[in-house]
């Protein structure tokens, strides 16, 4: 027995021994004639790091690859997951941005002064120096992050006569603003945008006869009036603050998920005034003024459903108009429905008016109907959603 350990370790000590003598040759013994593979993973190829449990063998002279990532390019920085691969020694480059310098600031884009007609594509930034016309039967595209200054005085502006675009996205909107008084947007073709900002104009957004706008996520501010209506109107997730009333001579103005507010309650100007066309409001939230909506006088149908009417002297005033409102929530200092002048069909059913029987300030209070069934408590939902 004694013979035989001595046997066994005398036979492991020559291993051993063989093991160390070819380290120090500069080579790593060789037990099983091949290329080991990582735990879990494939073999690592000649001459490259080991691939990670469950990943992507590196490329010969790279670095491994993060899992469900790219491999990066040699003596480059690993790809984000979908994403472009950094340029070696460089920072990435946002997506539609400029290159951003080591602790620097946004390299500047160029600008490009603009009058005259316009089409085809506009992405940057852009100084209007007189009016632009988009003319009939073309198209220009606004690309996202796009900032476009007018600059040319009263008389400078947009003119759609064709197709106007404005691609924005929540990161990165488009917006037409300019020198005090500028003149706005003119849409006597379409207008249909995204993600958009119009500021400082005499009239930020205005359409002719035959015009038409659908927009959704816009911000219109800070204009001397915000709209001024001859043709249909869409606005869908939007905001509108500040200005003179918004006028509405023809066409349809459609009102959905959208505040209105001119911060200015109780008193001047009336927020919406029609003297024609007519209106479709759905979960909208219309305040800050006189009177929130004011109908003179209107074409076609006017509903009203789902929405906040407050901050207000009366939230409607009424003539020559027929109109349903259900299920909104009226508050004002005086009566909620005010007759001026008569020709009135209006159901009003369903309403919350301060927990009580609707004020109608009318001589012919019979031209209001359903004004027994008020809500006792405010409508939940009612407003932006």
């Amino acid at each position: 027995m004694n013979f035989a350990r001595l046997w066994i370790t005398a036979t492991g000590f020559g291993l051993l021994t063989s093991a160390l003598t070819a380290c120090d040759d500069g080579a790593a013994p060789d037990f099983s004639g091949g290329d080991a593979a990582a735990s879990g993973g494939a073999p690592a190829p000649v001459g490259s790091t080991p691939a990670p449990v469950g990943g992507t063998p590196a490329p010969v002279g790279g670095m491994s690859a993060p899992v469900g990532g790219t491999p990066a390019p040699a003596g480059g920085a690993p790809a984000p997951v979908g994403g472009t691969p950094a340029p070696v020694g460089g920072t990435p480059v946002p997506a539609g941005g400029a290159p951003v310098p080591m602790g620097g600031s946004p390299v500047p884009r160029e600008m490009r002064d603009v009058e005259g007609d316009a089409s085809g594509l506009w992405c940057g930034d852009y100084r209007v120096t007189g009016p632009v016309t988009i003319p009939e039967g073309q198209t220009l595209t606004v690309c996202a992050g796009t900032h476009i200054t007018v600059v040319g005085g009263p008389g400078a502006g947009l003119a759609v006569a064709g197709t106007l675009t404005l691609q924005g996205t929540p990161g990165a909107r488009v917006v037409i603003d300019g020198d005090a008084g500028w003149r706005g947007v003119r849409v006597g073709g379409l207008l249909v945008g995204t993600s958009f900002e119009l500021r400082g104009a005499a009239t930020c957004l205005s359409t002719v006869m035959g015009g038409r706008v659908s927009a959704t996520d816009a911000l219109v501010e800070g204009c001397s009036q915000a709209m001024a209506m001859d043709g249909d109107v869409r606005l869908e997730r939007s905001r509108v603050y500040d200005g003179q009333s918004i006028g509405v001579d023809s066409g349809v103005l459609t009102l959905i998920d959208t505040v209105v507010d001119f911060r200015r309650p109780v008193v001047g100007p009336d927020c919406i005034r029609w003297s024609g066309g007519g209106a479709q409001i759905e979960h909208s939230w219309i305040t800050g003024c006189h009177c929130p909506l004011h109908f003179q006088r209107t074409d076609s149908a006017v509903s009203v459903t789902d929405s906040i009417l407050d901050g207000a002297t009366n939230p409607v005033m009424i003539a020559q108009t027929t109109a349903a409102f259900h299920r909104n929530n009226f508050t004002g200092t005086s009566a909620h429905l005010l007759d001026i002048g008569g020709g009135i069909t209006c159901d009003v059913l369903d309403n919350y008016f301060e927990g009580a029987r609707a004020r109608i300030g009318s001589g012919d209070p019979g031209q209001f109907s359903g004004t027994e069934g008020w809500r006792a408590t405010p409508v939940p939902g009612a407003g932006p959603r």
